[in-house]
């Protein structure tokens, strides 16, 4: 333990405390939630700095056009429900598939990440069904 103090006691510069324990910072003197509420704010605004230029670097798509992939995702997945609806069994092994795991089911053959273009295409859908303890 240093025996330098981490903090002092004083007057808030930024709220009406008065006699609390502060940080100085610059030439002033904030208290410790005024201190941790800047602080927060500091770094949620560099993380959604940091996200934005991501995702201008991945070539992502903003986030008004997410939900619109969003949508079509979840209408892949109802549409691989219905297919999977009409044969519950998997596709490699046999085994039955339950209804409400028929979203795990679901899998993509390629990354979405990496292939795009392949993400709600119904030609990769493929059924694997990894818990066989369940059926």
């Amino acid at each position: 333990m240093s025996i330098i103090p981490q903090s002092k006691f004083g007057d808030c510069s930024q709220c009406a405390s008065t006699s609390v324990n502060v940080v100085k910072r610059g030439k002033d003197l904030w208290c410790f939630s005024c201190n941790s509420k800047d602080k927060a704010k500091t770094q949620t605004a560099r993380a959604n700095q940091r996200n934005a230029i991501r995702m201008v670097v991945s070539g992502q798509q903003p986030t008004t056009d997410v939900r619109e992939n969003n949508k079509a995702l979840e209408k892949f997945f109802a549409d691989a429900a219905i297919e999977i609806d009409s044969q519950p069994k998997c596709w490699e092994c046999g085994a039955r598939i339950f209804r409400p795991f028929y979203r795990a089911a679901t899998a993509h053959i390629f990354p979405k990440k990496i292939f795009p273009s392949y993400c709600y295409t119904p030609i990769e859908l493929f059924n694997s069904w990894g818990w066989m303890w369940l059926s």
